[in-house]
């Protein structure tokens, strides 16, 4: 039944030491846009002639930076200027094999962790919030359902008793 398998996962849980609940250590929205704004406000808008592209923020602690090459420059004069700029705190990498018309790197950003101990709202609830949110702002939106299995250290696979989500907005 239904109940008999929300109360073996709520067992498992109990006890499992290491099964942690993941938005325990993921940033908190405002502070995670801030962080990233932040950072990437400082970015330059052109290297070497390359003009800047898109960022991508990423809760792990990176910022991808993607510029796009104007006629007549070279996927060497990007790299040069990158490590210039950057003192060779990062390195550069292209969209090779294929154009090389697109080059990249990644900065780290800092997130101050704030857990969050309110009770969750229903999943649906944040689901329907979320998506009217983009299409106010008509925004594309893709979000995905993860997978809510796991396997232990000795191969028990686990249903966690928590569903979670992915998503890009792309503004």
């Amino acid at each position: 039944t239904m109940w008999s398998a929300t109360r073996l996962a709520q067992q498992q849980v109990q006890t499992s030491p290491t099964l942690r609940q993941p938005w325990h250590d993921t940033p908190r929205l405002i502070p995670f846009i801030n962080a990233c704004a932040e950072r990437w406000q400082t970015i330059p808008l052109s290297l070497a002639g390359w003009r800047f592209k898109e960022a991508q923020c990423v809760q792990e602690g990176t910022l991808r930076l993607a510029y796009s090459k104007p006629v007549g420059a070279t996927v060497g004069d990007f790299a040069y200027r990158v490590k210039q700029v950057y003192a060779g705190q990062t390195t550069p990498y292209f969209n090779l094999p294929g154009q090389g018309d697109t080059g990249c790197f990644s900065q780290s950003v800092t997130f101050t962790a704030s857990p969050d101990l309110r009770a969750l709202p229903e999943a649906d609830s944040q689901i329907q919030r979320l998506t009217t949110f983009a299409q106010r702002m008509r925004l594309p939106i893709n979000l995905q359902e993860e997978d809510n299995r796991q396997v232990s250290a000795n191969g028990e696979e686990l249903i966690l008793p928590w569903h979670s989500f992915s998503f890009s907005l792309e503004t």
